[in-house]
C-alpha cells in the first residue's frame, strides 16, 4: 500500500504519460534515436523506453541527465506549453519528492515562455545526493527560511533567511542544508 488514493494514482499515471510524451517529442525534435540518448545519458534503452511510454517515472537525477542530453531545462519538460496561466492554485503545482536527499521541489509554471519558479524545501542536515545541477539558463535563489549552502563549481556560498544568490547558466551547482531547521528557498529561472 502506497498511502495514496486511487485518484492520486490515476493522476500520477497521467503525469508520467504526459512527461514521457514530452520527452519523446523533444528527443525526436533533436533527431536522436533512443539508443543515442542512452549513450549520452548512461541510462538503458529499456528504462528510457519505459519512461517515454509512461510506465516508469524518472528520478530528478535521471531527468536531469535526459534534459542535459537534450539541451533543455527541466522546466521545459515539466511545463505545459505556451498557454499563460494567470493563477496556479496550491494543488496544481508539480511536486517532486526526492526522499534520498530529504528534499521536495514545488514547481509553479505559468506557461507562456516558461515563466516559472520552484520552491525547494530541504530537511536539516540534508544534501542533494544526485547529479550536480546544471541548466542552460541563469537562476536566482532567495532563501525564505533557514539556511542554504550552494556550491557553484568550487565556490561555496552559505546563505541565510533573506539572502539571494545569482547562478550563471551552465555552471554546475549543488545545494545542501547544514542547519538545524528546515530550509525553504525560491528559485527563479532568469531568461
Amino acid at each position: 500500500m502506497t498511502g495514496s488514493t486511487p485518484g492520486e494514482d490515476i493522476a500520477a499515471g497521467r503525469a508520467a504519460t504526459q512527461l514521457g510524451e514530452r520527452l519523446r517529442s523533444l528527443r525526436k525534435k533533436k533527431v536522436l534515436t533512443i539508443t543515442q540518448l542512452s549513450l549520452y545519458t548512461g541510462l538503458s534503452v529499456g528504462f528510457l523506453s519505459n519512461m517515454e511510454n509512461g510506465i516508469s517515472s524518472p528520478t530528478v537525477a535521471n531527468l536531469t541527465k535526459v534534459c542535459n542530453a537534450l539541451n533543455v531545462s527541466i522546466l521545459d519538460v515539466l511545463g505545459e506549453g505556451d498557454a499563460l496561466h494567470e493563477i496556479v492554485r496550491d494543488g496544481e503545482a508539480e511536486i517532486i519528492d526526492v526522499p534520498e536527499s530529504s528534499m521536495k521541489m514545488k514547481i509553479v509554471d505559468f506557461g507562456a515562455n516558461h515563466r516559472a519558479f520552484s520552491v525547494i524545501t530541504i530537511e536539516p542536515h540534508a544534501r542533494r545526493v544526485d547529479a550536480v545541477a546544471m541548466h542552460p539558463y541563469d537562476e536566482a535563489v532567495y532563501v525564505m527560511r533557514g539556511e542554504l549552502a550552494v556550491t557553484i563549481e568550487e565556490r561555496r556560498f552559505e546563505l541565510s533567511r533573506g539572502d539571494s544568490l545569482f547562478i550563471q547558466a551552465n555552471c554546475g551547482h549543488t545545494i545542501e542544508n547544514d542547519g538545524t531547521d528546515v530550509s525553504e528557498s525560491i528559485w527563479f529561472a532568469v531568461r
